[in-house]
């Protein structure tokens, strides 16, 4: 194991130790219990996807039907939850290598499973499979996956609206194909006036990669760097984030702007190919409405730009066509049918950076959650 991997197991040990040494009467003379209950959820998407303009082959329309839902409980200072995710795809399996996709066009699957303890107002310690829990934006991770791992997470309050954060841990991929790849992670945070009309946020991170092989072989390097015929990612991933966020109300509704900007460490060029031009993506997003509400109106727009080897293409979200190596912009705007049922319409323009013409990318969903 990596460096970094030992020090996200030392983190995740210290919390174990600094609780063993409390008063192990602490929780018998406590005032109060957090109730247990057991809650069934669920979400349901179905979508069309049309993508226009693409080199060298055909235009694309294909629609798919996404249900994920299980079962989260909640007993005293434990969490878990277990969902199953099944999906079926107007476009088959065999397409999904080509069509840059992060998830099977027809799959049943073990979505999450996930045991969390609550050793702090602040403090958690998670294990299991489950969503990324650093704060990752699509630039670097597509928050449909859910990576197998441990991670630790800790907070405390400064001055009356301020604290600060810390969540490291190590996940597996868990990625298509029979993915090996190794994740050691930290990110710190400091969070300014929450709970007031505006508030601020920055998000320090290192991602440090391992184990990529099956990756590339399985034809999921995408547009990163490779060698040996494919089989190999050039560069190694090590890649350092930086996220600054607001939020607040304007024009009495909720809004929210994003910042990230990200360099991978590990950049290798190839011979004649300068690492300045490898390595380095930044992204902006900008939210005003919230679509997830009766009559709710959502309008929101992104655009990125991640040189060849700044992110590790597999794992970056696809909703975007290309993963890297390219540019691009994606507006939106959504509606609250019901407060349970909500639309959104999405449109993106992206250029690959050895493609003189831009690819469309129509995208009209519907999502249901209970």
């Amino acid at each position: 194991m990596n460096r970094l991997g030992q020090l996200m197991l030392g983190l995740v040990m210290l919390p174990v130790g600094a609780v063993s040494a409390q008063d192990p009467f602490a929780a018998e003379n406590s005032d109060s219990q957090t109730p247990s209950s057991i809650d069934w959820w669920g979400e349901a998407r179905l979508w069309y996807d049309q993508v226009d303009d693409l080199a060298g082959r055909d235009d694309i329309a294909r629609s798919r039907l996404r249900v994920r839902t299980g079962w989260r409980g909640v007993m005293d200072q434990f969490e878990w939850g277990a969902t199953l995710e099944g999906q079926l795809g107007s476009d088959d399996n065999r397409t999904n290598r080509i069509n840059l996709d992060n998830e099977r066009s027809d799959d049943l699957n073990l979505d999450e499973f996930y045991g969390r303890w609550n050793f702090g107002d602040q403090s958690n310690l998670l294990v299991g499979k489950t969503s990324m829990p650093l704060r990752l934006s699509p630039m670097l991770f597509d928050p449909d996956l859910r990576p197998l791992g441990i991670s630790v997470t800790h907070g405390q309050g400064f001055g009356e609206f301020h604290r600060w954060s810390l969540v490291g841990g190590v996940f597996t991929g868990d990625h298509l194909y029979g993915d090996e790849s190794r994740l050691a992670a930290i990110q710190a945070g400091l969070h300014f006036r929450e709970g007031m009309n505006w508030s601020f946020e920055g998000l320090l991170a290192y991602l440090d990669w391992s184990d990529l092989d099956v990756l590339a072989v399985q034809g999921l390097g995408r547009t990163n760097q490779r060698i040996q015929g494919g089989t190999v990612f050039r560069s190694d991933y090590e890649i350092l984030d930086l996220q600054l966020a607001t939020r607040g109300t304007l024009f009495d509704w909720p809004f929210r702007m994003e910042i990230d900007v990200a360099r991978n460490l590990g950049v290798r060029a190839a011979p004649g190919t300068n690492e300045s031009a490898l390595r380095d993506a930044g992204r902006v997003s900008a939210v005003l409405g919230d679509r997830r509400g009766l009559n709710g109106v959502e309008l929101g727009a992104a655009c990125q730009r991640i040189q060849r080897d700044a992110a590790l293409a597999p794992f970056t979200d696809d909703e975007w066509w290309f993963h890297s190596f390219s540019r691009g912009c994606l507006p939106w705007v959504g509606y609250g049918i019901s407060h349970n049922l909500s639309t959104r319409f999405a449109f993106s323009r992206e250029r690959r950076d050895d493609q003189s013409e831009d690819v469309e990318r129509f995208l009209v969903d519907l999502e249901y959650r209970w």
